[in-house]
């Protein structure tokens, strides 16, 4: 006796049915194993560049001519200075002299200066010092409360930066700019956000944006301000803690430290313009601080992962990114 139509019909639906489950089950352990691929390659083509056991190097950028790598440590008992290394590993070198915190070094576009923090005066200001001759110029006078993370923009003839009014717990926290000669007065220092916390300003590198995290939303969030039409926007919701984003010099990525788990942080990128995301590092430690090599085929940055902070190089080239 044949079985009803009906029935057959069922039992090739279900067939059907069990071969899509499989198949999908089937792209999605591959999906993984490419993801877990990936993230084990980048882990590969990690190279540690400072080793000094007992202190923290924090805050590196890398020079526009891809010469040297700035940062900021307190190697030898020092109080926060800044230092040069070459991207081997060689020329390791004092800059800066001074009991107080010097910190957030960034490059001017011709390479040949550096903005930075220092508590020197008392208060945390914004100075530049001239590689050669080390000559160092005062920006910010006593502005706000305090101030934090500059960073030039690309025809080098303004700095921005963040500066925390009063406020709870560290103050309120906004986004400025000021002429890299400096602002004595604090009457020509612009402030550009004035909606909730806003950190970490990124100029792209047509100067045309700037990339922020602003905690506006409740969460930490990249948000993109049109310097033209101060118009911004919401470019990520990951709805956890996000900092120091970066351009690549072809203004194609931008990558940023992202706290994935909750608990550890790793580096993640956007590719633009589609915006998709990759994350770069993944492990039960601390990446953060990232910022690009000119020609975009590596990352500086810092990791607690051999139980200090030192300065690491990801070799971005060697993964297809």
């Amino acid at each position: 006796m044949k079985p009803p139509v009906c029935f057959s019909i069922f039992k090739i639906k279900f067939i059907e049915m069990k071969r899509v489950r499989v198949f999908i089950i089937f792209v999605i352990i591959l999906l993984q194993f490419f993801i877990v691929k990936f993230i084990i390659n980048a882990e590969e083509n990690v190279v540690q560049l400072t080793f000094t056991d007992g202190a923290s190097n924090i805050d590196p950028v890398w020079s526009p001519d891809g010469k040297k790598i700035a940062f900021v440590s307190n190697i030898n008992g020092d109080f926060w200075n800044i230092y040069l290394i070459n991207p081997d590993g060689s020329g390791f070198k004092k800059l800066t002299y001074n009991a107080k915190r010097n910190f957030s070094p960034a490059w001017s576009p011709d390479s040949k200066k550096l903005v930075f923090v220092s508590s020197r005066a008392r208060h945390e200001d914004l100075y530049v010092i001239d590689v050669n001759t080390k000559k160092i110029t005062r920006i910010t006078y006593k502005f706000n409360l305090r101030n934090a993370t500059p960073a030039w923009m690309p025809d080098g003839r303004s700095i921005v930066f963040v500066s925390f009014k009063a406020g709870k717990g560290f103050g309120l926290a906004d986004i400025y700019t000021v002429s890299s000669d400096g602002d004595p007065t604090g009457e020509n220092t612009l402030q550009l956000t004035n909606t909730g916390d806003n950190y970490s300003p990124a100029p792209s590198p047509d100067g045309k944006q700037l990339a922020f995290v602003s905690s506006r939303t409740g969460f930490e969030e990249i948000f993109l301000l049109d310097l033209n039409t101060k118009e911004e926007k919401q470019i990520t919701e990951f709805k956890t803690e996000i900092g120091f984003p970066r351009w690549s010099l072809d203004g194609r990525r931008l990558v940023f430290m992202i706290k994935m788990d909750k608990k550890f942080s790793s580096l993640g990128m956007l590719k633009f313009p589609e915006r998709k995301f990759i994350r770069l590092t993944e492990g039960n430690f601390f990446d953060y601080v990232p910022c690009w090599s000119p020609d975009g085929r590596k990352l500086v940055f810092v990791s607690d992962r051999d139980g200090n902070n030192e300065i690491y190089i990801l070799n971005l080239n060697e993964t297809g990114l």
